[in-house]
């Protein structure tokens, strides 16, 4: 009886072997993928509440060096460096001012989904929004109680991972 010749079989991977192997690297890549959507919709939701905590401080100093808050004539929304008044939705890349022409904020903040100066938008508290674009403030004036000053409340607005704005952040101040 004679043997056959055995066939050495070359060194290697099969085709079922290395389809095996993308998928499971294509399924790694698409797990990576969406943790980092939702770290960036958070990175940009802080980004938000940064800005607005930025403008929250900016109108808490403006109080402190201009405790009559009340009359349009004094008040960090409706005042830049010359006077003038500012717009219902303010934009202004040049800074908030004091009447004085104080710098308060500067530079503006940048909104984080659309990198243009963010916008803020000056309401009542009986007005105060509950929703706005995303990386919007809203800054909303609260009547100053028997004699005392008035104080503000302080709105911003992000997207959640689904696509919805939702108040980011809500602070009074004093």
């Amino acid at each position: 009886m004679t043997s056959r010749p055995r066939i050495a079989r070359e060194a290697g991977f099969t085709l079922v072997e290395l389809i095996v192997v993308m998928i499971i690297v294509l399924v790694l890549m698409a797990a990576a993928w969406v943790a980092m959507q939702g770290a960036k919709t958070s990175a940009r939701a802080r980004a938000t509440v940064t800005s607005a905590t930025t403008v929250g401080r900016a109108i808490s100093t403006f109080n402190r060096q201009y405790p009559v808050v009340g009359s349009p004539a004094v008040d960090p929304l409706l005042t830049r460096g010359g006077g003038a008044p500012f717009t219902q939705a303010q934009s202004e890349p040049n800074g908030l001012f004091s009447p004085g022409g104080e710098a308060l904020l500067r530079p503006w903040p940048t909104n984080p989904y659309t990198n243009n100066p963010v916008v803020i938008t000056r309401a009542t508290a009986a007005g105060c929004p509950t929703t706005g674009a995303f990386g919007s403030i809203a800054v909303c004036r609260v009547p100053a109680a028997q004699g005392g000053a008035a104080s503000f409340r302080i709105r911003a607005f992000a997207k959640n991972s689904s696509g919805a704005a939702y108040v980011v952040y809500d602070v009074q101040l004093a």
